[in-house]
């Protein structure tokens, strides 16, 4: 055989070897008998990077109504070659995250404490730094503080209330997106850290700002999310 011909067969069979690992892989769900949605080759139930309509988070939303519709209680996915549980009847979500929650902790996200801090959240940890943040946050929680959280999130609504209103009356269009995250914000900012953002007539304030570029999407962001979930084990 000529150098060529090794070549070409060092890369036909590095190619089967690849589709016939991501043959098994997507098989991980029905061979434990678990409804899922079909992947496709490498991505999973991602969108293309350089096409995406709805986003990682749209993606999921589509996910639960799939499984939803079908009277499902769970159902599987895959994020690349990663099988994802997805549950959906209230009563196990529930179960997961009280009396069941330390099989659950871990949720394979993204997570660089030194280059984006923001990603070092509750929903990302994993294991032991989980478990401290966790226990660092359950005191605030109690139903006394709740309680007291309460009216900072009510005044928060009569801002929200206010603005729409305001468009109302001056028959401009509500984007009810912008509208949540805004009262989002000021939630987060009243409750958390004692701060009026009041998003609604200062809509680049501070917290609104870089609130808005922790979930924005650009083409780069997608391929770098994409090459961080590839990297990980």
């Amino acid at each position: 055989m000529t150098v060529l011909q090794y070549v070409i067969a060092g890369l036909v069979l590095s190619l089967s070897a690849i589709y016939l690992y991501f043959k098994w892989i997507y098989s991980y769900w029905s061979r434990r008998n678990v409804s899922y949605i079909t992947p496709r080759f490498l991505l999973g139930n991602l969108e293309y990077p350089w096409a995406m309509k709805r986003g990682f988070v749209g993606t999921l939303a589509d996910a639960y109504k799939e499984f939803k519709s079908q009277g499902k209680r769970f159902g599987g996915l895959f994020i690349l070659h990663k099988p994802t549980f997805m549950p959906v009847d209230p009563d196990l979500i529930k179960r997961m995250m009280t009396v069941d929650f330390q099989h659950f902790m871990n949720h394979g996200n993204f997570v660089d404490e030194e280059m984006e801090p923001l990603s070092a959240n509750l929903l990302n940890l994993e294991d032991e730094k989980w478990k401290t943040l966790r226990a660092k946050l359950t005191p605030t929680f109690t139903s006394g503080k709740m309680k007291v959280m309460y009216d900072e999130m009510k005044a928060c609504g009569s801002q929200m209330v206010e603005y729409i209103t305001t468009l109302n009356s001056e028959r401009k269009p509500l984007d009810i997106k912008e509208i949540v995250s805004c009262y989002s914000t000021d939630t987060i900012g009243s409750c958390a850290f004692g701060v009026d953002c009041n998003s609604f007539k200062n809509p680049n304030e501070g917290f609104r700002k870089y609130g808005r570029k922790v979930i924005e999407m650009d083409f780069w962001t997608a391929l770098r999310m994409f090459t961080i979930f590839s990297s990980r084990k």
